[in-house]
């Protein structure tokens, strides 16, 4: 019967080594993106592509090379792809690395960032407090003139025509133009935007954290919609009642309270693209998830075959005779035998375990 070639031991097996790599490696990604994320101003797509290129790169080499000093053939060629990505490996790590001290950068910052997210959403629950003290002033004022008009009918008697009394019920009819003036105003349409508006307001301020990325997009919905409510404001107020007071103007002409609002996000995205300094828990959590991405090469044993021949780092060797073997030597010769030879039990009891690509990994 032909003999199994077959080494189940051949096969790449996930270890607690590996898990302890992909931990790290999904910390890393997280963060990455946060950091990326913060410094490009809340480019979502781009972050994305940023860390799964880098995650591409901690793989290839950390993990790489692992497979390459676990190799069963062509030990020469593979140690030399291992060096390369051992040589690559810091690199690329000290890439990921400036994405993801920005976060940490970030992070120390977080008072600041809450103080300046509660002030845009201040100013802009503001809004519409001010505006209803705009339509409450504005409704005072308009039935102080009508009752300054019929006060002064005798005196001056074109105002008294001009606002619309003609002598019959003065007093109903003054209280049913400050009653359209109040349904302008103040109507129930009024009500309903500003109760939706403050629970939207709410809901997107709710728990901010520099942990979630959203805080920036939320500051940017909450600017944008304070822009589109000002101008609902601006609308509802700007018609002016032909009998009203000369220089009644609508609600906030300038968008101050929008343009307040704005200024407030500028400086609060400041503070998430601004370049800084290395943070110190940059270091400690570098080093420590540079160690744990390292775990497998360093568990992974070389083939039986390499083991005392090839190292990662050269290594003098004595003069010989050996000096000019390559490497079919190692993956193909066998003791030659007579038929009368009978084979040692030290030889014949090799198994699979000799061709083990990841031989001795935990």
């Amino acid at each position: 019967m032909e003999n199994n070639m077959h080494s189940w031991n051949a096969t790449l097996k996930f270890s607690w080594g590996h898990i302890i790599a992909f931990v790290a490696l999904i910390f890393i990604s997280y963060v990455v993106f946060m950091g990326d994320f913060y410094s490009n101003g809340g480019s979502f797509g781009r972050s994305i592509m940023k860390v799964c290129l880098i995650d591409v790169l901690l793989l290839g080499t950390f993990i790489g090379a692992q497979v390459y000093k676990g190799t069963e053939e062509r030990f020469a060629r593979s140690l030399v792809v291992e060096r390369v990505l051992m040589a690559l490996a810091p690199i690329a790590f000290v890439w990921a690395m400036f994405p993801y001290n920005h976060f940490w950068a970030v992070h120390a910052q977080r008072e600041l960032i809450e103080q300046r997210f509660a002030e845009v959403v201040k100013e802009s629950k503001g809004m519409f407090v001010k505006y209803d003290t705009y339509a409450k002033a504005r409704v005072q004022n308009y039935e102080k003139h009508l009752t300054a008009v019929l006060a002064n009918e005798a005196t001056n008697h074109n105002a008294y025509s001009a606002a619309g009394f003609t002598g019959y019920n003065d007093v109903q009819t003054k209280d049913n133009y400050v009653e359209t003036l109040k349904l302008q105003l103040l109507s129930q349409n009024m009500d309903s935007l500003k109760i939706s508006a403050l629970a939207w307001i709410d809901e997107a301020s709710n728990n901010p954290s520099v942990w979630n990325a959203f805080i920036m997009g939320n500051v940017q919905k909450i600017s944008d919609a304070i822009e589109g409510w000002n101008d609902r404001l601006y609308a509802e107020s700007k018609p002016v009642l032909s009998n009203e007071p000369d220089g009644v103007a609508p609600f906030d002409p300038d968008k101050k309270t929008a343009a307040m609002v704005k200024k407030d996000m500028t400086v609060f995205q400041n503070i998430y693209t601004e370049t800084r300094t290395l943070s110190i828990h940059t270091v400690w959590t570098g080093i420590l998830l540079f160690c744990m991405l390292i775990v497998p090469y360093l568990l992974q044993q070389r083939n039986t075959r390499a083991q005392g021949v090839y190292s990662l780092l050269p290594k003098r060797k004595k003069a010989s005779k050996d000096d000019n073997m390559d490497d079919d030597f190692f993956a193909s010769s066998t003791p030659t035998s007579s038929p009368n030879t009978v084979t040692p039990p030290n030889q014949a009891s090799l198994g699979s375990d000799d061709d083990d690509i990841y031989g001795g990994a935990f």
